[in-house]
């Protein structure tokens, strides 16, 4: 499972498309949904999470995640002007980072890379 951490629904729902059949999960925010780091802590603890796509905007610091569910790797998706928080997580320890815009071969070759 794919778990795609951002602010769009267009974002998570066109990275969805990229990932060529993988299972995702959505945790963004609107007015219905509860906290979606909270739920993302959920979804690590209870499902097999294979890669999480994360905005620096929701956190920079995987480390508490990466300890609930350490086979998991955490990719951050830096858009323009982000790129400092980019280095940051992957300083943090995040596996790749992915800049915005992203493209299909961009997200495809992150998640190979991550998924080995």
């Amino acid at each position: 499972m794919i778990a795609i951490v951002c602010r769009s629904s267009y974002l998570a729902s066109t990275m969805s498309a990229m990932l060529c059949g993988e299972r995702s999960m959505w945790f963004g925010t609107d007015d219905t949904m509860p906290d979606p780091r909270r739920r993302l802590s959920d979804a690590l603890v209870k499902n097999r999470v294979s890669v999480v796509f994360y905005e620096p905007s929701f956190f920079v610091d995987p480390a508490p995640y990466r300890k609930m569910s350490p086979s998991t790797r955490f990719v951050v998706l830096a858009g323009p002007g982000e790129e400092s928080f980019g280095r940051d997580a992957l300083a943090f320890g995040a596996a790749a980072m992915l800049a915005k815009p992203v493209d299909t071969g961009a997200v495809n070759g992150v998640f190979q890379l991550v998924s080995v």
